[in-house]
């Protein structure tokens, strides 16, 4: 499913982040190389993409995602325990501020 996708192939290097990937960065010719990855063409991003990246709107997008398929694993009776252990985790603001917040 689109969901297993994005939490295989978006994830980030720390537990609950994600990155979108895409870009090339071994462009030397393009300021954002390929920005449009994340369908936000006009989203800051880093001038030249990396492993470390985290982008604070995927996981927003992966949390808002988890409570909606927990949500409608639970009505039809399948297993839920796993989305709702995701939302629980992409929700917490404190681990948001700790990875994505700087003075």
């Amino acid at each position: 499913t689109w969901y297993n996708w994005y939490n295989t192939s978006q994830v980030g290097s720390k537990v609950s982040t994600y990155r979108w990937r895409g870009r090339d960065a071994t462009a030397t010719n393009q300021l954002n190389p390929l920005t449009l990855t994340s369908g936000l063409d006009d989203f800051p991003r880093a001038s030249h993409p990396t492993d470390d990246e985290r982008h604070v709107d995927l996981r927003c997008w992966m949390a808002l995602a988890s409570g909606v398929m927990a949500e409608i694993a639970k009505s039809l009776n399948k297993d839920w325990q796993q989305y709702a252990a995701t939302h629980q985790l992409l929700t917490d603001n404190a681990l948001l501020n700790g990875l994505h917040w700087s003075e």
